[in-house]
């Protein structure tokens, strides 16, 4: 055999073998990022149809306000009400979907500065 094939089959071997050995780390990974989704799941659901709801209402309301003839106090007033409702699911919403974001993100950044395998 030649030179190269040995040392391309000595190659393909070590990367056989980082893929094995890596394997059972990107399983647990992976199984963790989806338990945490899983457990954030509802909450961030909750708070996005919420939101949506609200945004919803908003764009109800300040369209009719706007469409109407001539100034109209009851519709502007309904969608100054929908604005602010908006803001204050918002704000609600805003600390559930951040956790959310960050309980993932920190399961990542973990797993990116663990140490590399040794070969």
């Amino acid at each position: 055999m030649s030179n190269k094939f040995i040392g391309f089959l000595e190659s393909a071997g070590k990367d056989v073998a980082h893929v094995v050995l890596a394997a059972p780390k990107a399983a647990v990974m992976i199984g963790k990022l989806l338990a945490d989704g899983v457990a954030v799941e509802p909450a961030v659901k909750t708070q996005v149809v919420n939101l949506m709801e609200a945004g919803e209402q908003v764009a109800l309301t300040v369209g009719v306000a706007t469409t109407s003839e001539g100034e109209n106090l009851v519709l502007d007033g309904a969608a100054v009400a929908a604005v602010q409702n908006f803001v204050k699911v918002f704000l609600v919403a805003f600390p559930v979907i951040e956790k959310a974001f960050s309980t993932i993100a920190t399961d990542v950044k973990s797993e990116v500065n663990a140490p590399a395998p040794v070969a």
